[in-house]
């Protein structure tokens, strides 16, 4: 996904037109390939409620951690970022899933 869209720098092709916070000098959401990410947030281990929910978009990708533990690789999408970053997170949280057709 990261490569058809042209890179890591290009997250806003992925974001929705709405929803997002406005941050100074960055990019808004042009939803150029149909995916309309929205601002969910995320939600880390027991914790009872979801963080970053106007400022981040967090899914899981199908790229386990290397060495096995629990931690898998997850893409966020930020309202102050212009890139797709690709932490590791605990496999305890809970992030978004998007599935695709074939």
């Amino acid at each position: 996904m990261i490569n058809y869209i042209g890179g890591r720098e290009s997250a806003y092709i992925l974001k929705s037109k709405d929803f997002w916070e406005i941050e100074n000098d960055i990019t808004q959401g042009t939803d150029g390939v149909g995916f309309s990410a929205f601002p969910a947030g995320y939600k880390e281990g027991a914790q009872n409620y979801f963080q970053e929910r106007t400022r981040l978009a967090a899914f899981w990708t199908s790229d386990g951690y290397e060495d096995g533990s629990n931690y898998a690789y997850a893409a966020m999408l930020a309202s102050y970022s212009e890139k797709i970053t690709l932490p590791t997170e605990r496999i305890y949280s809970s992030l978004n899933v998007r599935c695709v057709k074939d």
